[in-house]
């Protein structure tokens, strides 16, 4: 990924007239949703896109913000290209004040790059490459965790569950993470090797392409090295295709934990209710979890319901919901002012405990301006849905995890 000299990119920026304040039009401040419409990712980029629109339509109901109506405008990305030319017409066409996404790490990095060249701010609520909040591009932050918070969270539920339903200590554990190849799945495969290395833990770790059309091969790999856990980052269709290969395949691992995704209909509709059972998904706080933990997360829920008709697809859209949110306050913050530098100096200065929003989180950012406060929980398919079983304060009453191997 392209690193950015911060300095040199902001003061080409301020020669350029940058570094003003950009209010919004008059009466309509104008957000640029960049996300997958189409194509292999589009239920999940459709879903994002519905609840930054649900965000806005709650602050419009109660005034907007500084009393302007917020109106989100869709951007259709698939790819590299696609996410550039996406930007240009949000930019040129549409006038945004502000630009916001994404499902996936290669669109937000195209997207945002982009978006310098149009003195836009990208405001990114659910990407996860690392390498995103480390390329010293100006004008960029993320208000959601980053793949090594995901990392973290698989770590710490190997450590402080897995191990002990599998039966060894944390040091005795054989591990294998199979990953999609771009800077999202290598990110975190990296991480996890990491910090269980660092336990003790033996870690092996392969890579495929996301577009593979089939994963035989990595599945014998991984079926040869009798992993106790096989951990799998990866896209939609590519996290499918391993399920499915490991079911005909008949491979059958103490645990398997997902990363990422795996958590909606379309996985359960793809895979079967009686294969996922007791498979781990680490992703975005969302649904059937504590209210102590994620405060309102139930009411918000049922608001996306009221308004689309039918559920949230996953955990990734309340991500952006509260995304969002965490917006309006800096915009707030700044008076209206929507230059990169008025809105980069109120997220710098926020400070908001964990558990100020529905998903839990909290908001610090750091000096890469990525949010500290973000954090990622485990799911368990149990039934024909998922349930939070880690950290167990995230849990329901009564619900802990099941059998963890494939039956």
């Amino acid at each position: 990924m392209k690193k950015f000299n911060g300095a040199g990119v902001l003061a080409v920026l301020v020669g350029a007239g940058w570094i003003t304040v950009a209010a919004a039009q008059e009466g309509t401040i104008k957000i640029g949703a960049i996300t997958p419409n189409t194509g292999g990712m589009a239920v999940l980029g459709n879903d994002l896109a519905n609840w930054y629109e649900l965000a806005a339509d709650e602050i419009n109901a109660k005034g907007g913000v500084l009393g302007k109506k917020v109106k989100i405008i869709r951007g259709d990305a698939t790819n590299a290209q696609e996410a550039i030319a996406a930007v240009d017409k949000l930019a040129t066409v549409d006038k945004v004040d502000i630009i916001s996404g994404t499902i996936a790490s290669f669109i937000s990095q195209a997207a945002s790059e982009a978006a310098v060249n149009y003195n836009k701010m990208y405001w990114e609520t659910n990407a996860l490459a690392v390498e995103l909040t480390t390329r010293g591009l100006p004008n960029f932050l993320r208000t959601g965790p980053s793949a090594a918070y995901y990392a973290m969270q698989a770590a710490d539920v190997s450590k402080g569950k897995v191990a002990s339903v599998v039966g060894k200590p944390v040091n005795k554990l054989k591990i294998w993470v199979e990953h999609e190849d771009s800077n999202y799945g290598t990110s975190i495969a990296t991480e996890v090797d990491r910090l269980m290395k660092a336990e003790g833990a033996t870690v092996q770790i392969a890579g495929h392409k996301a577009s593979a059309v089939d994963l035989t091969d990595s599945i014998l790999r991984a079926q040869q090295a009798n992993p106790d856990i096989f951990i799998i980052s990866g896209y939609v269709v590519d996290t499918h295709l391993l399920l499915r290969t490991m079911r005909e395949r008949n491979f059958k691992p103490a645990a398997t934990i997902l990363i990422g995704l795996g958590d909606s209909p379309d996985t359960l509709k793809a895979i079967g209710p009686e294969y996922l059972q007791g498979i781990l998904i680490v992703t975005f706080p969302r649904q059937a979890i504590n209210q102590k933990y994620a405060p309102g997360s139930d009411a918000v829920n049922k608001a996306y319901v009221d308004k689309y008709k039918v559920p949230s697809i996953g955990n990734a859209g309340i991500n952006g919901y509260v995304g969002m949110q965490i917006l309006f306050k800096a915009i707030e913050a700044t008076k209206g002012d929507m230059s990169v530098s008025a809105l980069m100096k109120a997220a710098k200065a926020m400070d908001m405990p964990i558990g100020s929003f529905t998903t839990g989180y909290g908001v610090k950012f750091d000096e890469n301006m990525q949010n500290t406060r973000g954090q990622a929980v485990t799911y368990q398919w149990q039934g024909d849905s998922t349930k939070v079983v880690w950290p167990q304060e995230a849990a329901l009453d009564g619900v802990s995890m099941i059998k963890l191997a494939r039956p």
